[in-house]
């Protein structure tokens, strides 16, 4: 997809999957900062898992797309605009040629926000982050590698989300389209498998 970059944002950034298996060498694994996000971006608008994405912090871009497209907002509360209409995030949308697409200002949104929920958002990120020091520490004792482990469990998903695509193709089904039963279905149908993949790659079965 082309596009005429309008505003390109405080700070807006390619990412893709990022590179794992050689932080050995010293090389993080880097990518997109919200996997997750970026993952259900693209099933949304029927990218190729590890396609790259445009990853907005706090002020996103203002982009003129050039051809006929989907488009999906993920991630933080920075909501999408599409001719100056908001559009619902984690949702596709199908754009024209010649149409402006941009994300609001998360600083303007949260300045509007209630104190009370910016209150209940630091208190949320507090316990959160004592949390992950709380796992990294139980780690560490466990003779475990924390960034080695949460690479590994990236790739894990990164197999299943690939799996659900390609299951769900199988079947017809869009990714975006999909129900989540029919999506909770197929989660299912991977993790089994996993499973039984790894019975048998230890002789259990």
């Amino acid at each position: 997809m082309s596009v005429r970059v309008i505003k390109g944002g405080l700070l807006t950034t390619v990412q893709d999957e990022g590179r794992t298996g050689v932080y050995h060498l010293g090389m993080p694994p880097s990518g997109a900062m919200d996997k997750f996000s970026y993952r259900v971006a693209n099933m949304l608008v029927g990218n190729a898992p590890g396609a790259a994405v445009l990853e907005a912090t706090y002020m996103g871009p203002e982009l003129e797309v050039r051809a006929d497209t989907v488009v999906a907002a993920t991630g933080a509360d920075m909501p999408m605009k599409v001719d100056g209409e908001e559009v619902e995030p984690w949702t596709s949308h199908a754009v024209k040629a010649g149409s402006v697409v941009e994300r609001e200002r998360e600083i303007e949104r949260r300045a509007l926000a209630h104190p009370a929920l910016d209150a209940r958002h630091a208190a949320l990120e507090a316990e959160l982050g004592d949390l992950l020091f709380a796992v990294v520490n139980l780690c560490r004792k466990a003779g475990v590698h924390a960034s080695l482990a949460l690479d590994r469990a990236n790739s894990k998903f990164t197999r299943r989300f690939s799996e659900v695509e390609r299951i769900a193709a199988e079947r017809g089904l869009v990714v975006g389209e999909a129900s989540l039963e029919e999506l909770d279905g197929i989660w299912d149908q991977v993790k089994q498998r996993e499973a039984g993949d790894g019975r048998r790659a230890t002789g259990d079965d």
